[in-house]
């Protein structure tokens, strides 16, 4: 609805006025006369509207002037006070912050506002398919549909993440076939900058880095719509897409600095961290839980007090693991695909028809097909190493291959090269490392001092590593409480019996 016009100045009372009822029509003319230099054409009807404007443009002038050119300044408005409503907005007239708009104004929405209440308002309702009941959210749709039909619902079993209902099962499968077993065709896209079209995402960003950098105005953050054409779309974007985590989050703790995007995240941390007391009002009908909200509630009866039968397995399963429960499966040892995990547990009671390699030799059987090769590899010299089956450059000595000849210079270098190889002074022992030398020298010989002695046995070793490993054998041992030795509990009544003569009856008693 547009504003009513003002009788004297012809602009719309936005604002509001009095009536020509309430006015003086006498005062009203002389006062036009005077200070406008008009009449005014027709006469003055009750309906007529005058506007705040003319009549606070008046009083200011009565205000203002001094002396005895005040007084002659007709009263025609009414000598009522003005309204506390209207109070503020004359004292900003006064001093020029309010004005009388020249022209009706009309609220335009901005670029994104008016995208988005296009969106909302060509949207359809989402609909339950099994009732009359609509949605305008799709989220809500499906827990109706979870709640009151999930006896007769048929979900698509494909992919977890997919939530579409069907009514029969010939719908769901050509469901699946057009939308998850289709191969995808690429999107397309034109660029905004020149008359080129039809590329490809990532060759689309190689155009505009290549012949428009100068122009192109990119996003800051990663996103699908990265360039713009004009600064306000780009800062459109930032406001609506990518504000800041802070931002989101409205609402704050008492005791600490913590913020949380939803007020359950705030009641949780209040419990968690500062122990608040919280009453406990949601209560389970079927057992004695409490619980602080009613999402934590029904997240509870959906695990463990509703159940749907499975139409595969026919077994009962709660809500909460049906999704879980019901999509494509497939066994690892024989590759056969199931449609629920109740089909694929009973396939691996029943027995799996596991596949079996058999060697032509010796007849060994192998469930895996590399196994089978690296046993015709080593022992008969059949098939090349399956890991290296490019490697051309053989060793004679172990049948070892390799890529490249520089490696198998080194294999024989470290492995079958007699210069590598090293010998004991005292017993003439040979060694393929220098290490092996050294603890051989420290174990037998005692040329290298043990600094590292056990609790138990004062035994020494040259390193930590072999103390660690000495010390898990006294754990394992068992301990005589007469001469205070360790050995195997296997053998400690045959100790007793042999050494310290003590019968088996009488350790009991002790």
């Amino acid at each position: 609805m547009w504003p009513e016009l003002c009788r004297l100045c012809e602009r719309p009372a936005a604002e509001g006025g009095y009536r020509g009822a309430e006015l003086d029509l006498q005062a009203l003319a002389e006062w036009c006369l005077n200070y406008l230099g008009t009449t005014l054409a027709d006469e003055v009807k009750d309906e007529d509207l005058f506007c705040f404007f003319c009549v606070w443009d008046a009083r200011f002038l009565q205000e203002t002037m001094v002396g005895p050119e005040s007084d002659l300044i007709p009263c025609w408005w009414p000598d009522e006070k003005i309204k506390d409503s209207k109070l503020m907005s004359y004292e900003n007239f006064k001093v020029g912050k309010l004005q009388q708009c020249w022209v009706t104004l009309q609220k335009l929405p901005l670029f994104h506002e008016s995208a988005t209440s296009e969106i909302n308002l060509d949207k359809p309702k989402f609909q339950c398919i099994y009732c009359i009941k609509s949605f305008l959210c799709k989220s809500k749709k499906n827990f109706h549909i979870k709640v009151n039909h999930g006896t007769i619902a048929i979900r698509c079993n494909y992919n977890v993440n997919c939530s579409n209902y069907f009514l029969s099962m010939e719908e769901r499968d050509l469901h699946i076939k057009e939308f998850h077993l289709k191969s995808k065709v690429p999107v397309l896209r034109n660029c905004i900058y020149c008359e080129r079209k039809d590329f490809t995402r990532t060759a689309l960003w190689v155009h505009i880095k290549r012949n428009h950098t100068d122009v192109a105005l990119v996003c800051p953050k990663r996103c699908a719509k990265k360039h713009f054409k004009s600064e306000n779309e780009l800062k459109i974007h930032l406001e609506t897409h990518h504000k800041s985590i802070e931002e989101k989050k409205r609402f704050k703790c008492s005791s600490c600095n913590y913020r949380a995007m939803e007020r359950g995240y705030l009641k949780s941390h209040e419990v968690k961290v500062h122990h608040k007391l919280v009453p406990l009002s949601f209560k389970c009908l079927e057992c004695p839980a409490t619980f602080i909200s009613n999402a934590s509630l029904r997240s509870h009866n959906s695990y463990y007090h509703k159940y749907r039968d499975c139409i595969h397995c026919k077994m009962r399963i709660s809500f909460g693991y049906f999704n879980q429960h019901c999509y494509i499966v497939g066994c690892r040892v024989c590759k056969i695909k199931f449609n629920c995990r109740g089909l694929l547990d009973d396939h691996k009671l029943k027995g799996c028809p596991k596949p079996s390699y058999s060697c032509e030799y010796c007849l060994k059987a192998f469930e895996k097909k590399i196994n089978m090769q690296y046993h015709l590899f080593r022992e008969h010299l059949q098939v090349p190493n399956p890991r290296f089956k490019d490697c051309q450059h053989k060793c004679k000595i172990c049948f070892s291959s390799f890529k490249l000849p520089g490696s198998l210079k080194k294999h024989i270098f470290h492995k079958h090269s007699i210069d590598r190889r090293v010998q004991c002074f005292h017993c003439q022992k040979i060694f393929a490392r220098k290490r092996e030398l050294t603890y051989h020298l420290a174990d037998k010989h005692d040329c290298i001092e043990n600094k590292f002695s056990c609790q138990f046995c004062l035994r020494k070793f040259f390193t930590a590593y072999l103390l660690k490993r000495h010390t898990r054998t006294h754990d394992k041992k068992a301990k005589c409480f007469v001469c205070n030795k360790y050995m195997l509990p296997k053998s400690l009544t045959n100790h007793f019996i042999i050494v310290h003569k003590i019968k088996p009856q009488k350790l009991k008693n002790v």
